[in-house]
């Protein structure tokens, strides 16, 4: 990621919808109605709608991940961060300037080119109260091994 590059996120009430429906299947929905709530919370002016504008048409095959694309290209994203790769082809992307990259990359791109990435984890920790060994067994849940693997080095 580059110095003046910043990661900021953009939300939907159809984004917000999916994370209740997965808490759903993984008996989580209390847990994703909070985050969603969090989320709105945080960035309310990150919000966007799911419809497409003009004649804008990326056609994924699966609606869902289709309105996902129009949402990032909306927001002006460059990247959807999602474990789903398989799904977002490159070449339906590319013309909307548009690249999907697993969190595990970026999240390791983020740690290896910001000096102060350990120190902002630190920060988190102290204030959530968090040690390291919890939060890598987070991370080790939610499939980011490159990742933290190399933040496991740094803490």
């Amino acid at each position: 990621m580059e110095e003046d590059q910043k990661y900021y996120p953009h939300w939907s009430h159809f984004g917000l919808g999916e994370l209740k429906s997965i808490g759903r299947k993984n008996n989580k929905y209390n847990a994703a109605q909070l985050e969603n709530e969090r989320i709105r919370q945080l960035w309310p002016d990150a919000k966007l709608s799911a419809k497409p504008s003009g004649n804008e048409h990326i056609l994924i095959p699966d609606q869902a991940d289709n309105l996902i694309c129009h949402i990032a290209h909306q927001g002006g994203c460059s990247q959807i961060l999602t474990y789903n790769i398989k799904d977002f082809h490159s070449s339906k992307l590319k013309k909307f300037d548009l690249k999907a990259i697993h969190p595990d990359k970026f999240l390791l791109n983020l740690l290896l080119s910001d000096e102060k990435h350990v120190e902002k984890i630190k920060s988190f920790e102290s204030k959530e109260r968090l040690s390291d060994a919890f939060l890598i067994g987070f991370l080790d849940k939610i499939a980011l091994p490159k990742y933290t693997a190399a933040l496991k080095k740094r803490l």
